[in-house]
């Protein structure tokens, strides 16, 4: 299932929230968030209170404005039922999207990719996969007004807009593993620097031989 997603804008400390109705057979939920600041900060991510892992990111793949930069979590074993999943961060100016999806029959992070992309509407990673695994992927761009993503060519589970003065953009989608590589790409309205993060998800055994489904 995929949460209901938020975005959101502060001049101090700030965290963005949104609840995710968690099936009770999903053993595994990622958050991705894309996040414009103007200075240094830590965060925190959290799915009904219990803190995520951070998986990946690409920190300042835009810097002129910027620095933006993408973030992905992951945790196991999540509570399930309807969840707040929050983001915290103690920057001042805070320019966020974030959106959560979960999983069930993961049984471990296999492998995490990072692509950064110049300036380009032709939004493209390549990553390798089983055939057995989940691959969940996330962008987020410092493209300018009303940025969006056509054309994605996975399964695209979160789509949230660039808002002007409130958030950039920032897509989440998944692909089942076919033991080739596995292209996530798309095309942005507006020429931008992108960053994705692209985490592989396998089953819990060497054994396991059906693919992993969003819940």
């Amino acid at each position: 299932s995929t949460g209901v997603g938020a975005t959101g804008s502060s001049s101090t400390g700030f965290t963005l929230a949104w609840n995710h109705t968690i099936a009770p057979t999903a053993n595994y939920v990622v958050m991705a968030i894309s996040h414009l600041t103007n200075g240094t900060s830590s965060f925190t991510a959290k799915c009904g209170g219990v803190t995520m892992t951070l998986l990946g990111s690409t920190p300042s793949f835009e810097t002129s404005p910027g620095p933006y930069s993408t973030f992905f979590y992951g945790l196991a074993n999540p509570p399930t039922g309807t969840q707040s999943m929050t983001w915290a961060s103690t920057a001042n100016y805070n320019y966020v999207a974030g959106n959560s999806v979960s999983y069930f029959g993961v049984g471990s992070v296999a492998a995490v990719y990072t692509q950064f992309l110049p300036a380009t509407t032709a939004v493209t990673m390549t990553v390798p996969s089983l055939s057995n695994q989940r691959l969940v992927n996330a962008w987020a761009s410092g493209a300018g007004t009303g940025t969006t993503m056509t054309g994605y060519s996975q399964t695209l589970r979160s789509l949230q807009p660039e808002v002007d003065n409130v958030n950039a953009i920032l897509a989440i989608g998944d692909a089942a593993g076919t033991g080739s590589p596995v292209t996530f790409s798309g095309t942005g309205t507006v020429s931008g620097k992108w960053g994705g993060v692209a985490v592989a998800l396998s089953p819990p055994g060497p054994a396991m031989s059906v693919g992993l489904h969003g819940d």
